[in-house]
């Protein structure tokens, strides 16, 4: 935290400014500090990587990422982030709460209309996010698949015939990932970055470290993932009634819980059951294609 406070106080923006941190994520690669300060709560990203992500996607989206994320400083070295304070710290995340299916049930509406709202937004832009330099949707889908897949194989927990036949039906439905519409996309939306104020009943999310652009049914294969919350199986059931036998949603489904283990044995996810969900998606894709 020394360090910290260090950084801060050689920074001309809060130099004469009485404010406290917090930290947050110890383990984020970027730092992510609670700022207060003059009675306002901001989120605070050091590390020059991640603020990179954000640069970028400012210079592309202009002022809509802006205020989708409660911009407020950036500093020249590009190590210093400022943003406004997940809807400065009002409500709870959804992994706080305990709802009645009623309850459930309003949140999924409202969390339909504010995904619809960031999709609405096409783009000709690939990702921001991602560590390689892809030129199409399904160069994206590709190159990642490819990196999770590569270390379940590395690790024996996928067999060669298995590891192929992923690359097969990928290939099998390029024309698909050619010619899908392309939409902005938040990219991590689960139980902890959404976020919901009992008392007004609004409806917000938090984090958009992993906002992208691409397929929307990229973003509800990853939202469906998460069985356990039942507001987004309540969405799911309500828009998408037959989506576990589309294939392109089994595709992206296959790729989320290759994701999930590869971090399997890291503090920061438990996902004890990836290798068992991977088999399972795998099973329903070759039988798809028999």
């Amino acid at each position: 935290m020394e360090e910290i406070k260090e950084l801060l106080e050689n920074d001309s923006y809060f130099q004469g400014k009485e404010y406290l941190v917090f930290p947050i994520q110890k383990w984020n690669k970027s730092h992510k500090f609670l700022l207060e300060m003059q009675n306002t709560k901001y989120l605070l990203i050091i590390g020059e990587k991640n603020i990179q992500k954000y640069k970028l996607r400012f210079l592309a989206l202009g002022n809509y990422f802006k205020q989708l994320v409660g911009f407020k400083y950036i500093n020249d070295k590009d190590n210093i982030l400022l943003l406004d304070y997940y809807g400065n710290g009002e409500g709870k995340t959804l992994s706080q709460c305990n709802f009645n299916t009623e309850e459930n049930e309003l949140i999924a509406d409202k969390l339909k209309i504010l995904l619809d709202s960031i999709h609405q937004h096409k783009s000709p832009f690939i990702n921001f996010s991602t560590r390689f330099e892809n030129n199409t949707w399904y160069e994206f889908i590709k190159s990642y698949m490819k990196l999770y897949a590569d270390y379940a194989l590395e690790q024996k927990d996928l067999t060669e015939e298995d590891y192929y036949f992923i690359f097969q039906i990928i290939e099998k439905n390029k024309p698909y990932f050619d010619t899908v519409p392309l939409h902005y996309l938040h990219g991590g939306v689960n139980e902890d970055n959404v976020c919901f104020n009992e008392n007004t009943k609004e409806l917000y999310l938090i984090d958009y470290d992993d906002f992208l652009v691409g397929d929307i049914l990229y973003e509800y294969a990853r939202i469906f993932q998460y069985e356990n919350i039942p507001a987004f199986q309540i969405l799911k059931n309500r828009y998408y009634e037959d989506i576990e036998n589309n294939e392109i949603f089994l595709i992206y489904t296959l790729r989320n819980w290759l994701l999930c283990y590869c971090f399997e044995s890291s503090n920061q996810f438990e996902y004890k059951n990836s290798s068992v969900m991977y088999h399972n998606i795998l099973k329903k894709l070759k039988k798809i294609n028999n």
